[in-house]
């Protein structure tokens, strides 16, 4: 059918978009329309929207939309491989008989991840890197190498007025998320883009996070909602929106 020359136009060059089967098995319209429902439910009852006398909508204001932060990680790798994370690679249809190109790769398996993200007014997220060391964890180091240059972002967040912001780096040894550092990196956001957060109304902040390790640590869970902090779990695949 695809072959024939009339159809040609419904063939196009495009690069090969995997998705995870869970993101697939659990996308359809009843979740979408349950996980907007609870959304706009929550955000209502923690003062982070009010909805309109007009329509029932939900609005959020501008101040507001500074305090709702997306954030995800993805994979960084020396060897131009993804570390096996993400599922196993498709099939791809080929020649027979013909030499199928690869990616050129160094030979430095190391992989280390990146956190970024921004708030729903725009603002950009501090980058966060976490590296990856086969060191004892008292003994894990950084270089001052590898984090001079790492770009800043600017943006008002928690703050009076717009500031600079710096990259902030962990290390581990498998240079991903766990408990411990998700938590180093969501306290450094309490340190420095909310110093005005408390659990009331007007000054919660909200974090918007796919699933993963350290989400469901009771005790950070604890520590944060102490602070004003709540964590509330992305629809699959809405996370890289506002990336």
């Amino acid at each position: 059918f695809f072959l024939k020359k009339e159809n040609a136009g419904l063939l196009e060059l495009s690069k090969e978009h995997v998705i995870e089967m869970r993101r697939l098995l659990w996308t359809t319209p009843k979740n979408l329309n349950d996980w907007f429902d609870e959304w706009g439910l929550f955000c209502v009852a923690k003062g982070f929207a009010t909805r309109s006398e007009h329509d029932g909508e939900v609005v959020f204001s501008e101040a507001q939309k500074r305090r709702i932060i997306n954030i995800d990680e993805t994979n960084l790798s020396l060897d131009g491989s993804d570390g096996g994370r993400g599922g196993r690679p498709a099939s791809t249809i080929t020649i027979k008989h013909c030499q199928r190109p690869g990616t050129a790769q160094n030979k430095a398996g190391l992989s280390s991840s990146l956190m970024c993200g921004s708030n729903a007014a725009g603002e950009a997220m501090p980058l966060h890197i976490m590296f990856s060391s086969k060191a004892e964890e008292e003994n894990m180091a950084v270089k001052m190498s590898w984090i001079a240059g790492l770009p800043t972002v600017t943006g008002q967040f928690g703050h009076e007025e717009v500031k600079t912001f710096p990259a902030s780096v962990t290390v581990n040894e498998k240079g991903g998320t766990d408990a411990r550092v998700l938590r180093q990196v969501l306290m450094h956001y309490v340190v420095t883009l909310f110093p005005d957060a408390a659990d009331v109304v007007g000054k919660r902040v909200l974090i918007k996070i796919d699933g993963g390790p350290g989400r469901l640590d009771v005790q950070s869970l604890a520590e944060l909602r102490a602070l004003g902090y709540y964590l509330f779990p992305l629809d699959s695949g809405k996370e890289t929106m506002s990336q």
